[in-house]
This record gives structure tokens, sequence and C-alpha cells, in this order.
């Protein structure tokens, strides 16, 4: 059986959940085997805070 996703009516992502996928792209780029995957989880990275900075001045 998989993981249950916690019901959100909201939509919005917790800052529990925002550092965690931070991390785990941050982790990504560092084990990255190639300079597009290292970009790509960089821009990951960047993006999933961009997105919780303009969800909290909404």
């Amino acid at each position: 059986m998989g993981d249950l996703i916690p019901f959100n009516p909201t939509g919005r992502k917790e800052l529990d959940d925002v550092i965690l996928e931070f991390l785990m792209h941050r982790e990504k780029m560092s084990n990255a085997k190639s300079r597009a995957e290292m970009e790509y989880h960089y821009n990951m990275a960047l993006w999933v805070l961009e997105e919780a900075r303009s969800k909290k001045e909404d």
C-alpha cells in the first residue's frame, strides 16, 4: 500500500514540506551524474522556494 497523502483543503504546502522538497533537490543536485541533471535540480530547488514565497504573499 502506498503512502497516504494528508488532506490539505487549502492546497498550500506546509513549511516542512517545502523544506523537505528543497533538501531533496539539493541532495539530488550534489549526486547528479551530469551537469544537466545538476542544473535541473538546482532550478527545481529555486522554484520550490519561489513558489513558497509567492504563496506566502497571497
